[in-house]
């Protein structure tokens, strides 16, 4: 009895041994990925695509040998397991356009590399689909394990295996380890080994996926840095541009506030101006009233003045007590009264005489100045009024007809009682 427990002791120690020490052979092999429905869309349902895996050593690569699109990548295999982050890209010949990722977990056991696959947006942020991978590699872990079942040496030639226990312990210890019911065996540990895949394959699900969140919590992170950073610079551009729009718009005032005290102070300028030039105005038009007034007053003092003379020259009546007319512009107007025109003509040095004269009926003054002929201006009396008619000029009587030849002549009349005006 002992020494069946010992022989089936040592049996699982060589299948435990040979199982450890087993590795995948280098070489190409086909498996299949397998994933759910569109997470965001349930009604984009589960899909399944043969993947390509090729094993060199310790590397290993996946394809996905769709002419549709492009997913390739390669990682290096550790402890049994192997991990791949996927870029995957639809071809640029395709209508259906985009990128994601795809993180893959894979470990090797009983000949077989499996294990969950998620699908990620092209960014990471999003979880599109739940995958699980299975290659199948026969030839590699079960022929290897075969050779290793078929050299599992005898009990007598391995002493140094128990370090030191005893055969009985030894064969005790193993023999605990046996299934109390050994027809029930392969199904228990068929059971225990998919429960323990299970474990693992959601264990490495749950690694993947936090994995993956903590390099969104990552990304996000740095994204909100440079969001936060971004935000900063604007707003210091914000402030720099309410600083130089403050500044232009200060300077705009400044500006027109100059602008308006500018314009204040020309409409002073101009005001001040006008005043004077008013006050100039009221200063001259008294100064030529006076002056009109002084002249009218001296005009008419030069009747009484003059008249002795005048009642000398022998003037008709009727002319000296008119009041004289002269046409001028068209229009007649009042020059003065005879009698005054006659006193002021002879109190005026520059002229040499004055004389009573009468041309065909038309009573008349002559006036003879130094170094000038004698010029005799006709009247036409009617009633208190006389009307400049003509003049005798050498000796030739010219009536006046156009009102050029009428204005000239009352300025001649009005000039030659003044003295200023002849010199």
């Amino acid at each position: 009895m002992k020494a069946k427990i010992k022989s089936l002791a040592w049996s699982c120690l060589a299948l435990s041994c040979g199982a450890a020490s087993a590795q995948i052979r280098d070489g190409a092999y086909t498996g299949t990925l397998e994933c759910g429905p569109l997470i965001t869309n349930p009604q984009q349902g589960a899909w399944k695509q043969p993947i390509n895996i090729n094993v060199t050593g310790q590397t290993v690569t996946w394809e996905r040998p769709d002419p549709r699109i492009t997913e390739v990548g390669s990682s290096t295999l550790r402890d049994r397991r192997v991990s791949f982050t996927l870029e995957g890209r639809w071809n640029p010949d395709q209508r259906k356009t985009g990128r994601w990722r795809n993180v893959v977990m894979l470990e090797w056991k009983d000949s077989v590399l499996s294990g969950p696959a998620t699908i990620f947006s092209a960014n990471g942020e999003e979880r599109l689909r739940d995958c699980s991978v299975r290659v199948a590699m026969a030839g590699s872990d079960g022929a290897t394990a075969g050779v290793s079942r078929r050299t599992v040496p005898s009990a007598a030639s391995t002493p140094q295996v128990h370090s030191g226990l005893t055969d009985a312990a030894a064969a005790a210890k193993w023999a605990t380890a046996l299934p109390p019911v050994p027809g029930s065996a392969p199904a228990t540990e068929r059971a225990m080994r998919e429960q323990e895949a299970n474990r693992e394959k959601d264990a490495l699900r749950e690694r993947a996926i936090r994995e993956n969140d903590e390099r969104i919590a990552r990304q996000r992170e740095a994204q909100r840095r440079e969001d936060e950073l971004a935000q900063r610079q604007a707003q210091e551009r914000r402030d720099a541009q309410r600083r130089s729009q403050e500044a232009w718009e200060q300077q705009q005032q400044a500006v027109e506030r100059q602008r308006e005290a500018d314009r204040k102070a020309k409409e002073e300028q101009e005001r001040q101006r006008q005043v004077a030039a008013k006050q100039q105005q009221e200063r001259e038009a008294q100064e030529r009233a006076a002056a009109n007034a002084k002249q009218e007053a001296h005009a008419k003092g030069a009747v009484s003045r003059q008249s002795e003379r005048i009642k000398a020259l022998g003037v008709p009546s009727s002319l000296a007590n008119a009041t004289l007319y002269v046409n001028y512009m068209g229009q007649w107007t009042v020059l003065m009264p005879c009698n005054q025109w006659l006193g002021l003509l002879l109190e005026n040095s520059l002229i040499a005489s004055v004389q009573s004269a009468s041309v065909r009926g038309f009573p008349g003054i002559s006036v003879k100045r130094t170094g000038h002929p004698a010029v005799t201006f006709l009247f036409r009396v009617e009633g208190s009024e006389a009307y400049i008619h003509a003049l005798v000029v050498d000796g030739k009587a010219e009536p006046i007809r156009t009102p050029s030849d009428h204005s000239q002549v009352a300025l001649m009349m009005r000039v030659l009682t003044d003295e200023k005006s002849m010199r």
